[in-house]
């Protein structure tokens, strides 16, 4: 009596679990990211909140973030990506490899290493000054009030997706067994 809906729950659970591996193993070959934060400074001064801090390897942007004021300092997090092996360009970080750091424009005098699903700390500065950034400019605009090109990172929402699925077939099956359960099979 009870077996049939088991078997379903079993089922639905499977499929389920089916989705969210489906989508993890979508990203097998991709690391974690290389993450680094601290304080920043330019000639030996404070910098302002919105300075854009940025992450470069190979000669290439692979992180931008803006600075933010957290206790009495400017300071800033960022995150970047692994390289995807399965390409011959280099889109992110490899490990034990160079990140360089820009801040406002300018290299900062430090340079990080990469090191996958680490978080470091890192607090960078540069001999120059920082100019002052306009509202424009933290609103998204660039000195000349155009749109300012946008980063953006692939998010990981399909293993999320799948997790979400997975919740609601296993609490539809269970109100389903409960509401049935007592009643003979036809």
């Amino acid at each position: 009596m009870h077996t049939t809906r088991l078997r379903q729950v079993i089922v639905a659970t499977a499929l389920a679990w089916l989705l969210v591996t489906s989508g993890v193993q979508a990203q097998e070959g991709l690391s974690l990211p290389s993450s680094f934060w601290g304080t920043v400074t330019a000639a030996g001064g404070a910098v302002p909140a919105g300075v854009e801090v940025t992450a470069w390897i190979d000669d290439r942007q692979a992180a931008t973030t803006h600075t933010q004021l957290y206790e009495g300092q400017t300071v800033y997090s960022l995150d970047v990506r692994a390289d995807d092996p399965d390409t011959t360009a280099v889109e992110g970080g490899q490990e034990n490899g160079p990140v360089l750091f820009r801040v406002g424009g300018q290299t900062a005098g430090q340079q990080g290493v990469w090191r996958s699903g680490v978080n470091q700390r890192l607090d960078l500065s540069t001999e120059g000054t920082i100019p002052v950034v306009g509202i424009s400019q933290l609103a998204g605009e660039d000195a000349a009030g155009e749109p300012a090109e946008q980063s953006s990172a692939p998010v990981g929402v399909l293993p999320w997706l799948g997790v979400i699925v997975l919740i609601a077939l296993i609490a539809f099956a269970l109100a389903r067994w409960r509401r049935h359960g007592s009643q003979p099979e036809e």
